[in-house]
């Protein structure tokens, strides 16, 4: 148009590309391909496997043959946003077994849950798993702490990692400065 917009399937194109019209489920509206015929691409796709749940996927190669790993931010019906991957196999027959991520409408964010309950959410099903924090400083104390509305730390977790008789002992303290050893 005289904007400088065009249209597919539409003759008054109101973005710099609209595209319009009936797409059938799980195909792609749009795809970019970076390096070749059978390297990394990025797909948008108007409906998911079950042809409501718009997605932006995208393929990175194994190395194997014609393999990928797919992996897919979808949006979801109640406005949840799920970050998902699947195993490799070639483009077109993968399937989004693992959810690992979901920001839902209200906010929360969810590791390993669809459904976060709360601003964080982690579930695991596997023995080992869980949350990691690692520090990169050499300090004695590493701390998480719990903080209430007014920004005052209610509750702390202490992990002395220092030398002397309380290197790995763990401490439970209020802000009252009450201390219980583990």
């Amino acid at each position: 148009d005289s904007f400088g917009n065009v249209g597919i399937g539409t003759t008054t194109p109101a973005a710099r590309l609209d595209v319009a019209g009936t797409i059938a489920q799980d195909s792609p509206i749009a795809r970019f391909s970076f390096g070749g015929t059978w390297n990394d691409e990025m797909r948008i796709v108007p409906g998911g496997a079950n042809g409501t749940d718009p997605s932006l996927r995208l393929y990175r190669t194994t190395g194997v043959g014609l393999n990928y790993n797919p992996y897919e931010m979808k949006l979801v019906a109640g406005g949840s946003l799920q970050f998902n991957t699947g195993s490799s196999a070639a483009k077109g027959s993968e399937s989004y077994t693992t959810n690992t991520m979901t920001l839902s409408a209200a906010g929360n964010v969810g590791i390993g849950t669809t459904t976060p309950a709360a601003k964080l959410s982690v579930e695991t099903g596997t023995s080992g798993d869980g949350i990691y924090l690692k520090s990169t400083s050499s300090a004695i104390n590493h701390s998480f702490r719990l903080i209430n509305d007014t920004g005052v730390y209610t509750s702390m977790f202490t992990v002395r990692s220092g030398g002397g008789s309380d290197a790995g002992k763990f401490f439970l303290q209020t802000n009252s400065g009450t201390t219980a050893m583990v």
